[in-house]
């Protein structure tokens, strides 16, 4: 526990000092808008399949280039709270539907999931399993609405589709061998967030 603490902590250090530095340097220069769009979000992934944590904590941040179209392009960093403690990277795409008071669009990250620590040993088929936990795939469509509520700042609603596999090495002590074991997750990802 005190490690994912730890790790956490460095996480959101990391996110801070960006985003404090962007916007000093928003500040300081007084031309048209930045291209830069920072996303800091925070939600949950919605459902039960393979997981004793029905809806686990979930916090992104991601910086992404916009286009003239309003086409989106980034990267994006995630701390989130699975069986096991994770950070994905992933890229971030977004493409508008709609402009107005309310901006719609829509949005697909892809990435890699890490895992932070290990599945903690346990007995199985009378044995006992200690696991190397490697992360895996990810992918996140889904949908969302803008709302002005500054200059250059916009409240996010999002509601999309999250798919992850993850990967555990294991060393049975019964058998002597090494063995994977793979956790798939389907779930509904909720997250408010800040465009700024």
């Amino acid at each position: 526990m005190g490690n994912r603490f730890f790790k956490t902590q460095i996480l959101l250090a990391c996110i801070f000092i960006t985003t404090t530095s962007l916007a000093q340097e928003s500040q300081d220069t007084k031309r048209s808008p930045s291209p830069i769009k920072n996303h800091f979000q925070t939600g949950v992934l919605l459902g039960s399949s393979n997981n004793q944590n029905k809806a686990p904590f979930s916090l992104m941040y991601s910086s992404s280039y916009l286009f003239k179209n309003q086409f989106l392009l980034g990267l994006g960093i995630a701390y989130e709270s699975f069986r096991e403690a994770q950070m994905p990277i992933f890229v971030r795409l977004e493409h508008p539907i709609k402009h107005g008071d309310v901006d719609v669009f829509a949005f697909t990250n892809m990435g890699y999931s890490f895992n932070l620590e290990n599945r903690k040993a346990h007995n199985y088929q009378y044995s006992n399993l200690d696991f190397d936990s490697k992360g895996g795939w990810l992918i996140n469509p889904g949908m969302g609405i803008k709302l002005r509520v500054g200059s250059s700042s916009k409240l996010l609603l999002s509601i999309g589709y999250r798919y992850q596999k993850i990967k555990h090495k294991a060393y049975n002590t019964y058998t002597l061998d090494n063995e994977i074991h793979y956790d798939s997750y389907n779930r509904i990802s909720l997250h408010l967030g800040l465009e700024f």
